[in-house]
C-alpha cells in the first residue's frame, strides 16, 4: 500500500515541478510584485529591452522594460523612461518632445470635448427659444382667431442647424491623434538612441 502511494506522490511532484518551470525567456520581476515567470522578453535591445506580462492563459503586449540586465522591470511610461534614460541628453530631448506631444493631445481632446458640448448646448437652447416663441405666437393667434377668423396663422418655427462649435470640437478631438502618433514616434526614437540603433 505504501509503495503505490509513494509513486503517486512522486508523479504529482514531477507534474508540479514541470508546471512551475519558468518560460524560456522569462526573467525575475520587481521584488514583491509578480512571480518569477510573469514576464516574457518581447524585444531585445542593447541596453533597453521590452517585456510582456504573461499569465497562464494569455500573453500581454510589451508594456514593461528593463534597463541593462541587472535592473528591475518597470512599466513603460514617460516618467519611468525619464529616470532610465537620464544619462543620455539626446534621448532626454526626444522624451521632452514626447511629453509635450502628450500634453498637447490631452489639451486638444479636452478642448474638443468642451467645444462640442458647448455647441450642442447652444443649439439646444436656440431651438428651445424658437419653440417657445412659436408656442406663444400660436397662443396669440388662437386668441385672435376667436374674434377674427381671418387672422393668419404664424409661420412654422425655423430650427437652427448645429452650432459651428460642434464641428470645431469634433475636429479638435480628432486632431489629438496627430500628437499621440508624435509621442509614440519620439518615445521610440529616444529608446533607439539610447540603444545605439
Amino acid at each position: 500500500m505504501k509503495q503505490p502511494l509513494f509513486f503517486l506522490l512522486a508523479i504529482l511532484a514531477t507534474f508540479t515541478a514541470s508546471a512551475q518551470q519558468p518560460a524560456k525567456d522569462s526573467t525575475y520581476a520587481h521584488p514583491g510584485s509578480y512571480s518569477s515567470d510573469s514576464f516574457r522578453l518581447r524585444t531585445s535591445g542593447r541596453r533597453i529591452s521590452f517585456y510582456a506580462f504573461c499569465t497562464p492563459y494569455s500573453e500581454g503586449r510589451a508594456v514593461y522594460f528593463r534597463k541593462d540586465q541587472d535592473e528591475a522591470i518597470h512599466r513603460v511610461n514617460i516618467q519611468n523612461l525619464r529616470v532610465a534614460l537620464a544619462d543620455n541628453p539626446a534621448s532626454m530631448q526626444q522624451l521632452r518632445i514626447a511629453r509635450t506631444n502628450a500634453y498637447l493631445s490631452i489639451g486638444l481632446f479636452a478642448g474638443g470635448i468642451g467645444l462640442t458640448a458647448a455647441g450642442f448646448i447652444l443649439t439646444t437652447n436656440h431651438n428651445h427659444a424658437v419653440t417657445n416663441s412659436y408656442n406663444q405666437a400660436v397662443a396669440k393667434w388662437y386668441a385672435q382667431s376667436l374674434t377674427n377668423p381671418n387672422t393668419p396663422m404664424p409661420p412654422p418655427p425655423k430650427f437652427g442647424s448645429l452650432s459651428p462649435l460642434v464641428f470645431m470640437g469634433i475636429a479638435s478631438t480628432l486632431s489629438c491623434i496627430i500628437p499621440i502618433a508624435g509621442r509614440i514616434k519620439h518615445t521610440q526614437k529616444a529608446i533607439d538612441i539610447y540603444n545605439g540603433d
